[in-house]
């Protein structure tokens, strides 16, 4: 036949000049069919390899662009063409990169409470939700207590420090820090006098460079005196403010991953001794079953019907259990007392009206950040 001012050749049969098959066998095509150019009404998926209907586009006296070939699955004699890309012609673009997965809440409401991901070669368990984490976490707190293996983790720490060691290491260096922060003066009133004092540094700093709250704040402190701890139990909006900020940011969402210690079973499974586990802290923050309409920043989450302050068992930031933050009670003490003398003495006033400001936390890869965004203090 001729294409382009050339004639093409078929040699009639497919097994001595047709393409190779698995094992460097020649194929055959269909009775009858070169697999050159098919026979009218031949259902081969070869098609022409030189002119014919496939390059009915080809501009006369350019000749055909070069085609390869390959077996369709399941089908030996049949075969698709797919068409190179001509010498000295630009690159094609680049695949799009694939979609990311979804968030390991997600994927809790897909696959339920308990299942797991693969961290690339890595097996972990995914706790999902206030009950599950609870369960794990409190109810069976020995068996969970073990610090996850993460290469990422490991790397920089090789087991040591009391956040990442396990077993008697672990313990001996709890009870050295523990020993370590009462002598510091987590506590007693000694700390809380170190903390007013650097709070009032900060706002002297201030200086130089929410309405009920600031109710409250006059009602209980006034303009003058320093806020201390014993004022906390008569402000309790102040408290939930604390609180809900700390659940809605949720600043580390996945905790630090845990380990099973022996083998445990769990919810109808058996976790074999060493297994990664990842309580989604998160899940048990924005669990709808423990707090109302929890992706919107409501302080009524931590009130009672008389406006009382009622904390919550589904309140984590500092993860439940054995592995709980030793640091946990100072933590609140400072954000107790710094909030509240910052507001003693200024209002906080943003640059754009609140609407325009998104409080969802933004995610580093480990933790939840606030987004950031410009403020005025006014002196009150």
């Amino acid at each position: 036949m001729q294409h382009g001012g050339r004639r093409a050749h078929c040699p009639g049969n497919w097994e001595s000049a047709g393409p190779r098959g698995p094992g460097d066998r020649r194929v055959r095509g269909p009775a009858g069919c070169s697999g050159i150019h098919p026979k009218a009404g031949c259902r081969c998926r070869a098609g022409p390899l030189l002119g014919g209907p496939a390059f009915a586009g080809t501009p006369r006296g350019e000749g055909p662009r070069p085609v390869s070939v390959r077996a369709q699955p399941g089908s030996p004699g049949c075969w698709e063409r797919r068409a190179r890309r001509p010498l000295g012609s630009p690159a094609s673009p680049p695949p799009p990169p694939p979609p990311p997965p979804p968030p390991p809440r997600q994927l809790g409401e897909r696959f339920g409470p308990v299942y797991t991901v693969h961290l690339g070669s890595l097996p972990c368990v995914v706790l999902c939700g206030y009950q599950a984490v609870r369960e794990a976490l409190v109810e069976q707190a020995d068996d969970f207590s073990g610090r996850g293996d993460f290469p990422v983790f490991h790397r920089f720490t090789r087991g040591n420090g009391i956040a990442f060691s396990n077993g008697e290491k672990w313990k001996t260096l709890r009870r050295f820090a523990l020993h370590a922060l009462k002598n510091f003066g987590m506590g007693r009133r000694s700390i809380e006098v170190r903390i007013q004092e650097e709070a009032q540094c900060l706002v002297q700093e201030f200086r130089k460079t929410g309405a009920r709250v600031h109710e409250e704040i006059d009602r209980v402190i006034g303009p003058e005196r320093t806020p201390c701890l014993a004022d906390r139990k008569h402000m309790p909006y102040t408290d939930a403010v604390l609180y809900e900020v700390q659940r809605f940011i949720s600043i580390l969402p996945m905790g630090l991953p845990r380990a099973v210690t022996r083998d445990t079973p769990f919810r109808g499974y058996l976790l074999p001794k060493g297994t990664n586990v990842i309580p989604l802290l998160s899940s048990v923050h924005y669990d709808p079953s423990q707090f109302k309409d929890p992706t919107s920043f409501n302080p009524a989450n931590f009130l009672g019907e008389n406006n009382e302050f009622r904390s919550s068992d589904a309140f984590m930031p500092f993860a439940p259990g054995k592995r709980i933050c030793l640091g946990a009670g100072l933590a609140r003490m400072e954000l107790f007392l710094f909030l509240v003398t910052i507001l003693q003495r200024f209002t906080l006033r943003p640059l754009v009206s609140p609407a325009e400001i998104d409080l969802t936390p933004q995610s580093t890869g480990l933790g939840n950040v606030p987004r950031p965004f410009q403020l005025r203090l006014l002196p009150r």
